[in-house]
């Protein structure tokens, strides 16, 4: 499993209970030279072509 931007924010909420924007766990990871995953779009987020 990969790391990502919300699973970090989710893992500083539970561990340390401090949380941070998306945006900042994205500079966080890329401070830390850790590269993150976009997430991909689910068959239930996806729209319905016309």
């Amino acid at each position: 499993m990969a790391w990502t931007p919300v699973l970090l924010d989710r893992f500083l909420e539970e561990v340390f209970d401090f949380t941070y924007s998306i945006p900042s766990c994205r500079q966080l990871m890329n401070g830390l030279e850790l590269g993150h995953q976009k997430s991909r779009q689910t068959v239930a987020e996806a729209k319905p072509e016309d």
